[in-house]
């Protein structure tokens, strides 16, 4: 009885740990289609001093190549980009530490009013990242978040 229930659990898990985010976040919405997450995935900087920028690129990098051996760019790619932006207006409904995360089918944004969202942010696409790490190149199912 306890093997049967233990697999349920397992079974019914698998199907929505492509969204778990830990802490949960105030809005999430999955959406059709996916992104392709490999080498030729790049990264644009907007609105962020070079130093911070430059922390924040590394240890996105560092975390991704060493859960799946995927390797982004530090400049702009060709086709897809993960893109970082702080707002040069800010959004009141994400407070200082606020992001939003949008996945779409050629870039990923993560958007703030600071830099403290912008790492938040960049937590939660790491944890979606590890989560959908299960075939090679990567799809990340299209998606928002609001989080604050």
């Amino acid at each position: 009885m306890k093997k049967t229930l233990f697999l349920l659990f397992v079974f019914i898990g698998s199907f929505t740990s492509y969204a778990q985010i830990i802490p949960a976040p105030e809005s999430l919405n999955l959406n059709s289609g996916h992104f392709v997450l490999d080498s030729s995935t790049g990264i644009v900087i907007k609105g962020l001093e070079l130093e911070k920028s430059s922390k924040l690129i590394n240890y996105l990098q560092n975390k991704i190549e060493d859960e799946t051996g995927v390797h982004i760019a530090d400049n702009k790619g060709k086709v897809r980009n993960i893109v970082f932006e702080i707002l040069k207006k800010p959004n009141e409904s994400l407070g200082d530490e606020g992001y939003q995360l949008h996945i779409a089918t050629n870039d990923i944004n993560i958007v703030a009013n600071s830099y403290a969202g912008l790492f938040y942010g960049t937590q939660s696409f790491i944890q979606y990242v590890f989560a959908n790490n299960i075939q090679t190149p990567i799809k990340l199912p299209n998606l928002s978040i609001s989080d604050k």
